[in-house]
């Protein structure tokens, strides 16, 4: 069970104010983790239905790497931020306090509450510096979540700002079989640094000095990192974070990708150990699924005679930006031993920047793009033995299964084209998922026609206006068809609604071997999906169309108490007020290109309410 403590109805917002001052004041320093422990928060309402608590923001002074300390951002004094560990059915009260010298809010990624409480930037206004906002919604699916800001997102996570909700549901964890005492919520992140140890200048900021390519291969690949960390430890040869096991025992560790843009493969380095996913962003699958080790194959791009690790997302975990795995950890080997979970480096089509014969700046893709070797990111250490009996998994984990959607995919789809302009002379370059005829562009994709989005209007997110994005109504059932003209990797990310992969196809006009379809990895809610790049290297002449289904409403819910009601879903207008949301959503994760404008938003209406014509130009 959370720590309680009492809060009386006189006291919230004098605790929230001696707190936040506190704080600042006294723990002006990271917690660190130790054997991958995150500090947990504090429950100040003695009502066991619901979970009350202190969220303050505010700037710190962390000896993140070797050498001088880097400032940045925590919540209540760390990063990251204390772990919210609450269950299916309980109210969850967060009192936020503002104290960075710039806005902020909280959003609740991957949480389905009341449109009002999403934290977005188009969902509520602005938490000024000083300022005060009470979130307040009922947990209504158990999963690993983790909460964060949406407004300068890019930065504010990259400094720090990040924690976990970790949701329960008793009859899922008595399936597992695994006490809390043996969870951990492990944090994967790259983080980049300068010289002297402060955060790099951000290329999504005008005012930050770049030289033009470099500004655009930061934009075009989203902030690599040089430090890689898991919970705010820094990862390196010498310094491993560690895990610290009892033999016979299993431990359920639950990941999340709260990278910029850095996809985490996970694995195992001793191939005679086991650890099996048990489920991802929505919470448990169905059935547990031996985790399959990644080996090494000969680079199919032939650029260089590296073995690099074998892209088949069916080996390993795999993590795109926003990502969680849940996986359990069978815990073996002799007392005094250890073994690790390693990195590996993955084909994600990273780009490069010159400049061609006419001086304008151009791509061209990186030919070391996942050629480093596996880091040791996590030691697991052996440091006695459990009389537990050996884990098994059950062949049920869910007492309430996983169904399928079932969009009507003879109608028309939500057309998502996922693109970039070329960058300028300054190396600057906007993002999209809209355009302004998607119509014609699909028109001519279907036709196995050459495509080049940049003809069809590109609308990013900041050139939208309220009658633009995706219109639908409450209890319909759709499907997303996303696009993929780059030649890199993308995600699809949706707020407040659960995704369903349905398939994704590859296609390209010259090289037939490369066309091909590929179901699902398995039957699962998501709010996150790897949109992968085309399959071929000439723009325009091919793509990756993906297919996500998504229903707006609840009632796919067993238990028809946890269903929110069909006001809570209603959105739209773009702009927020103090008591209405402009919309819920949609973009691409890696966070650099969401800011950027690969971004849009879905508007939510009354089944039989009518509306002025919306832009929706959905495509059959």
């Amino acid at each position: 069970m959370p720590a309680r403590a009492t809060l009386t109805p006189i006291q919230p917002m004098r605790r929230v104010l001696t707190t936040a001052l506190f704080a600042t004041g006294l723990l002006a320093a990271v917690t660190t983790a130790q054997d991958l422990r995150l500090n947990k928060a504090i429950d100040y309402n003695p009502d066991p239905k619901i979970f009350e608590t202190l969220l303050f923001s505010h700037e710190v002074e962390v000896q993140l790497v070797d050498g001088k300390k880097t400032w940045m951002m925590a919540y209540n004094g760390s990063t990251p931020g204390p772990t919210i560990d609450a269950n299916v059915g309980d109210t969850l009260v967060v009192h936020y306090i503002n104290l960075l010298q710039e806005p902020s809010t909280i959003h609740w990624h991957g949480v389905e509450m009341p449109a009002t409480m999403d934290g977005s930037h188009i969902a509520q206004l602005p938490v000024p510096r000083f300022g005060y906002f009470r979130y307040e919604f009922k947990l209504n699916n158990a999963a690993t979540y983790w909460y964060h800001p949406h407004i300068k997102t890019n930065e504010q996570i990259e400094k720090g700002l990040y924690g976990a909700l970790i949701v329960r549901d008793r009859k899922h964890d008595r399936a597992i079989g695994i006490p809390p005492s043996r969870e951990r919520v492990v944090f994967l992140d790259d983080i980049q640094l300068d010289k002297d140890n402060k955060v790099a200048p951000f290329a999504t900021n005008p005012k930050a000095t770049f030289i033009p390519w470099q500004r655009a291969e930061a934009l075009a690949n989203a902030r690599p990192g040089n430090h890689v960390l898991v919970n705010s430890q820094e990862v390196t040869d010498t310094k491993i974070p560690t895990l610290n096991v009892l033999a016979g025992a299993a431990y359920r560790l639950r990941f999340i990708n709260v990278s910029s843009g850095e996809i985490f493969r996970m694995d195992l380095r001793d191939e005679t150990k086991e650890w099996y996913g048990i489920g991802s962003d929505q919470g448990l699958w169905n059935t547990a699924e031996l985790i399959k080790p990644i080996d090494k194959i000969i680079n199919p791009l032939g650029h260089h005679n590296n073995l690099i690790s074998n892209t088949d997302t069916r080996l390993g975990v795999t993590l795109t930006p926003s990502d969680r795995a849940e996986v359990v950890l069978k815990a073996e080997g002799a007392v005094g031993s250890e073994y690790f979970i390693d990195f590996h480096d993955f084909v994600r089509g990273l780009h490069t920047a010159f400049r061609d014969p006419q001086n304008k700046l151009i791509f061209g893709h990186d030919h070391f793009d996942g050629a480093d070797d596996p880091i040791k990111s996590i030691r697991i250490k052996i440091v006695g033995k459990s009389n537990n009996k050996p884990w098994k998994p059950r062949k049920k984990l869910r007492w309430d299964p996983i169904k399928q959607l079932k969009p009507d995919l003879t109608k028309p789809s939500l057309p998502v084209v996922m693109g970039h302009a070329f960058p300028n002379n300054d190396g600057d370059f906007p993002f999209f998922i809209n355009v302004a005829n998607p119509v014609a562009l699909f028109k001519r994709v279907r036709s196995r026609m050459m495509t080049m989005p940049p003809m069809f209007g590109p609308m990013p997110m900041m050139k939208l206006t309220a009658k633009d994005g995706y219109h639908v109504k409450v209890g319909e059932t759709h499907y997303f068809e996303v696009i993929n003209f780059t030649g890199g990797d993308h995600n699809f990310h949706a707020h407040g609604f659960r995704l369903q992969h349905i398939d994704t196809e590859y296609i390209d006009l010259d090289t037939p071997a490369f066309n091909r379809k590929e179901a699902p990895l398995r039957l699962a809610y998501e709010d996150t999906i790897r949109v992968p790049k085309r399959p071929g290297l000439i723009l325009g002449r091919s793509f990756t169309i993906m297919r996500l289904a998504m229903r707006f409403d609840d009632r796919a819910k067993a238990r028809k108490k946890l269903r929110r009601k069909s006001k809570e879903l209603l959105a739209g207008g773009l702009t927020p007020s103090a008591t209405s949301s402009g919309g819920w959503l949609v973009h691409c994760h890696h966070l650099t290109h969401a800011v950027k404008g690969m971004m849009s938003f879905i508007t939510v209406t009354e089944k039989d309410r009518k509306q002025e014509k919306p832009n929706n130009n959905l495509v059959k």
